[in-house]
């Protein structure tokens, strides 16, 4: 809730490092952020990988340099743009790259699919554009949600549609059971 987290202030991260001994990071899923309590922290407190997060890196480490083909990853979250580089990665190493979540929602409206009011992170489009390029050049294959969980609201009751019966008022919530098969 503080402007200073997101802007990865200095002043923020070392009065927030006054209020520990030692910082721990257990957040795999955040740590490619630059924000104070997770990045310019580490420069004011001792600052370690907890056991968590070790297995995380562990569990990758297994997939990038002992893999058995195929290798199937799934990826998720709302922004490309802050997984840009991990995307990247995969695409290299991966035979296959599910998307899903919200971030699937800018490989669909990429394909020219109408996904109504669905969270969309804007000016995306050459961001999927290269990644689909990179994809095509490693030879792995992105694969996007076929049918979808909507509702005109967040809280809204669920709906099951195929893709091309999305209306401009539909949000996708949750990918849909032949996605799921």
């Amino acid at each position: 809730f503080f402007k200073e987290e997101e802007s990865d202030d200095e002043t923020f991260a070392k009065n927030l490092s006054k209020l520990g001994d030692i910082y721990i990071n257990e957040a795999f899923s955040c740590s490619h952020r630059k924000q104070a309590s997770m990045h310019k922290i580490t420069k004011f407190i001792d600052s370690y990988g907890g056991p968590i997060l070790e297995k995380e890196i562990h569990s990758i480490n297994l997939i990038t340099k002992n893999k058995k083909n195929p290798v199937t990853c799934i990826i998720g979250g709302s922004k490309i743009s802050t997984k840009i580089n991990i995307l990247s990665s995969l695409l290299k190493n991966a035979d296959n790259l599910i998307i899903v979540g919200a971030m699937a929602n800018n490989f669909l409206k990429f394909k020219g699919i109408n996904v109504g009011s669905s969270l969309i992170e804007k000016g995306t489009e050459d961001i999927v554009k290269n990644l689909n390029v990179l994809a095509k050049e490693n030879k792995c294959k992105i694969i996007v949600p076929i049918d979808c969980n909507t509702s005109n609201n967040f809280n809204g009751k669920l709906v099951y549609k195929s893709l091309k019966d999305l209306d401009n008022n539909d949000i996708i919530l949750d990918i849909g059971k032949k996605t799921i098969d």
